[in-house]
């Protein structure tokens, strides 16, 4: 009789036990899995320098807008000219470029160059920047009529390489919503939210570089 006992209290503490552990399976049935999840495997170094550089961003909008850039050596300094060309039915209310424009500055229009040799994207030597933007005024808006042109010689900046033959490209970006005059001019702010939004990267332009 003891040993029926014993044997009846080790059999229902063993199923005790079994209970128990059967319990905490349900109350998380998910933690197993969990644990068990591998990470996503890592690129490696060189899979990642190996990589194309991105292609310039599309344009804005389709303002029928067009870009004709011209490169000239004129002694030590090589100059560029933009000219803007409406090919569209309508007018078109835009801005003359300043201090600012091509430095990453939030200032409207926006000039970006694109440089490439043999198909490689290159980038300027990377000079000082002052990090300046002088204030746009009445006199840096006009109205471009259809088939009407415009040339930019000033502030495009640019063209600060090192020695050798290049593709090259200029992309003039209009944003007046990204830019709030400094001066708080009431007729500069009105005839900003005039202006078109538009986006035009020029024609490609071979140059070497002395």
């Amino acid at each position: 009789m003891l040993r029926a006992v014993l044997a009846m209290t080790l059999l229902l503490g063993c199923r005790t036990k079994e209970i128990e552990a059967t319990d905490a399976v349900v109350a998380e049935p998910f933690v197993a899995a969990e644990s068990a999840v591998l990470p996503l495997p890592q690129q490696s170094a060189s899979a990642s320098a190996s990589a194309s550089p991105a292609p310039p961003a599309k344009a804005i909008t389709d303002c029928s807008l067009r870009a004709e850039l011209e490169i000239r050596r004129k002694g030590q300094f090589n100059l560029a000219k933009l000219t803007l060309i409406n090919e569209g039915q309508r007018p078109l209310r835009l801005m003359l470029p300043g201090d600012g424009s091509v430095h990453g500055l939030p200032r409207t229009p926006k000039l970006t160059w694109f440089y490439s040799q043999n198909g490689v994207p290159v980038r300027e030597r990377g000079g000082p920047s002052c990090a300046y933007q002088n204030d746009a005024k009445p006199a840096d808006f006009f109205t471009l009529e259809p088939k009407a042109k415009r040339v930019i010689e000033d502030w495009l900046g640019g063209l600060d390489l090192v020695p050798g033959r290049y593709d090259i490209q200029l992309r003039y970006e209009h944003s007046p919503h990204e830019y709030v005059p400094a001066s708080g001019n009431a007729e500069v702010e009105a005839l900003l939210q005039l202006t078109d939004e538009c986006s035009v990267t020029s024609n490609t332009v071979s140059f070497t570089i002395r």
